[in-house]
């Protein structure tokens, strides 16, 4: 089942900006764990909250509100050096999953000080396992830094705030949604891209919810700018950061992700050696269609059959490309020319009909900012599950 965000984003699109989910909704409604009961969730999964806070019995100290029967510690460890609104993936397991209602509309997350709750998106929800995203305003340095997560409680309580989430991003593509009307869809406002020659059995489970898998004819999606509203060609005096997560089961040469103008433009692409390849290209006599572009690009090796996560920061303010590749800074090259580039749609996993990518692609995001080494580690720790987060035993009470 793929739960998709339109509910949530009308919610807030009525409600507007809020500090906490308590605030806006009232919580205090829910005292003692009235409006958690009525036999169960909806649509037959979970706990529903029932029970929660029956008689004159009362939560552990801390615990968030009565109306939640359930939660779970989530534990940062190992983190060299803080950082603030990082999103996280969440995956839920068996453990979990019965203890929320159907699709998870009662998750909450809520901060360390026990008050604060914090925006999240299901990307994926199932009947023995779930992908969650939620954002963390701040990991603590060095130390054991913790949230909390409430499940077992009233529905839509906390409503779902993809765009909260991923604020800093223009386009976020998980992937999880249904390919049935030919669009993927962005979690990071509504950028929609155009799938073209896939369907549902090019989709299957990948580290984060469902992704695609290419390597047929024509096969990529198309994320259009007519209105040059996203910077795809990153102007002059900007910086941008795109990131993904593949895995090749071909050795190929194929375009990950690209935005060619004929010969000029940025790509990040793989090919036989193999290897993964930031590239930026651009004309000695800004004659893009009939001359050989010159090439500036970093490169590292990396294994088929294995999940890679790789980010790219083209800087224009200091005219420099830096590749990061599973966490680690693999080298910045300076851009050689530095010309406006024209408008250009966006391609994932091919371009046209030819590179198309010879394997997987999950997670892709493309956001106006910076990205430091400390940070990418953060990003390719926590599809990895190296410690971030740890999930803790579920809690009842």
């Amino acid at each position: 089942m793929v739960v998709r965000r339109s509910a949530a984003l009308l919610v807030l699109g009525l409600l507007g900006t809020f500090a906490s989910c308590a605030t806006v909704l009232g919580l205090d409604q829910f005292e003692g764990g009235a409006a958690a009961g009525g036999g169960g969730a909806s649509g037959g999964g979970g706990t529903g909250g029932a029970g929660a806070g029956g008689g004159d019995s009362k939560p552990p100290e801390g615990w968030w509100h009565a109306s939640y029967l359930n939660r779970v510690q989530l534990t940062f460890l190992a983190v060299e050096e803080g950082a603030v609104d990082v999103p996280i993936l969440v995956p839920l397991t068996a453990d979990h999953i019965p203890l929320a209602r159907d699709g998870g509309v009662d998750l909450c997350f809520v901060d360390a000080d026990g008050v604060t709750t914090l925006p999240h998106e299901v990307e994926q929800w199932g009947a023995d396992s779930a992908a969650v995203w939620v954002r963390v305003p701040e990991i603590a340095a060095g130390g054991t830094d913790h949230i909390w997560m409430y499940l077992g409680g009233p529905a839509d309580t906390c409503p779902q705030a993809p765009e909260d989430v991923w604020q800093d991003y223009d386009l976020v593509y998980h992937f999880s949604d249904s390919l049935a009307d030919d669009r993927v869809y962005s979690s990071a406002a509504e950028h929609d891209g155009i799938v073209n020659g896939m369907s549902s059995q090019d989709q299957g489970p990948c580290l984060a919810g469902d992704g695609l898998h290419f390597g047929g004819e024509g096969q990529s999606i198309v994320v259009e700018d007519t209105a040059q509203a996203l910077d795809f060609a990153m102007p002059l005096g900007t910086v941008h950061t795109v990131e993904a997560w593949f895995r090749i089961d071909a050795v190929a040469v194929g375009a990950l992700i690209s935005r060619l103008r004929a010969s000029c433009g940025w790509q990040i692409r793989t090919t036989a050696a193999p290897r993964v390849v930031a590239r930026y290209q651009t004309a000695l006599s800004d004659d893009c269609n009939n001359e050989p572009p010159a090439i500036d690009e970093v490169a590292h090796e990396v294994s088929a059959d294995d999940w890679h996560y790789v980010a790219v920061v083209y800087d224009r303010e200091v005219h420099t490309m830096t590749l990061f590749v599973d966490g680690a800074l693999i080298g910045t090259s300076p851009l050689s020319l530095e010309e406006p580039l024209e408008p250009a749609n966006l391609n994932i996993g091919g371009i046209a009909n030819h590179a198309i990518f010879p394997g997987w692609i999950d997670e892709v995001r493309f956001g106006p900012f910076t990205l430091s080494p400390e940070r990418a580690t953060l990003h390719w720790r926590t599809m990895t599950q190296n410690g971030l987060p740890e999930v803790g035993e579920p809690e009842s009470w």
